[in-house]
């Protein structure tokens, strides 16, 4: 938990220090938010359905 939240302060303060901003810096930090966000997604995605290994079998 603490991992990725750091990982979303890192990802946000390395664009804002910087002073030269360019097209592949600005990609890098795109891809770095998502990863950031799609890690948060899957750490706190809670749709409700039980564990494939507690479902019943057909």
């Amino acid at each position: 938990m603490i991992a990725l939240g750091e990982s979303v302060l890192v990802t946000g303060l390395t664009p804002a220090e910087n002073d030269h901003l360019t097209a592949a810096t600005v990609a890098a930090f795109t891809v770095a938010f998502l990863g950031s966000m799609a890690m948060w997604w899957v750490y706190f995605d809670r749709t409700g359905e039980p564990p494939v290994a507690v479902r019943p079998t057909p």
